[in-house]
């Protein structure tokens, strides 16, 4: 990866992190721990199904958001 792509890839990175920690500060603390038990376990707890689609639907806005603003300074 040439240093351009490099920083190019950095930037997306950073964006998505970014987007997604604002996310995450509107979060009650009982919905982080969720959330992190989760990945912690690598396995789903089905007690919260709505906040792990409303975390995808995040996820998966801040991907079609970063697709958009990174696309077009290409």
């Amino acid at each position: 990866m040439n240093g351009t792509a490099g920083k190019r890839c950095l930037q997306v990175e950073d964006y998505k992190y970014h987007e997604f920690m604002k996310y995450w500060n509107v979060l009650n603390q009982d919905e982080q721990t969720y959330l992190k038990q989760i990945v912690n376990q690598c396995e789903h707890l089905k007690d919260n199904s709505v906040l792990e689609v409303q975390t995808l639907n995040e996820i998966h806005q801040i991907e079609e958001a970063t697709g958009h603003k990174f696309m077009t300074l290409l």
